[in-house]
């Protein structure tokens, strides 16, 4: 089958693109190696088990952010490395089990988001005094 350009009807078919596709598939081989050292990882593996063991788990989002960064950036694909760009802050709320569950302190509550006039007048039809930002 010889390839179309997106966008036009099968029955337009350009021939002379049929060698150039194929040329620019068959060159376009990946390489692709990893740069890190075994025991460069197993301190990292290592010292990442002690803390979480420390801090009962509450590490363990840390840890794993800190290790995939590392994979990542020695693993280089035809000639440029990987990038993590998760933040460790963000995956240990995600982690917290029931952090939908929690209620929310009344100062962050009130914090200038939308809807803010609705919380409050809810506070004051409950007969309670809602915080002043």
């Amino acid at each position: 089958m010889i390839p179309t350009r997106p966008g036009t009807p099968p029955s337009v078919v350009e021939p002379a693109a049929a060698p150039a596709v194929a040329d620019a598939l068959a060159s376009r081989e990946l390489t692709a190696h990893f740069s890190g050292s075994g025991f460069e990882y197993l301190r990292i593996w290592l010292l990442h088990l002690l803390l979480i063991v420390l801090t009962l788990g509450l590490y363990l989002p840390f840890a794993k952010a800190r290790r995939i960064r590392y994979l990542y950036a020695n693993s280089w694909i035809h000639g440029d490395a990987l990038a993590f760009h998760g933040d460790p802050k963000t995956m240990f709320r995600a982690s917290c089990p029931g952090q939908d569950q929690l209620p929310t302190p009344l100062p962050i509550a009130f914090s200038s988001h939308p809807g803010d006039a609705e919380r409050i007048a809810f506070y004051k039809a409950e007969g309670a005094s809602a915080p002043k930002n």
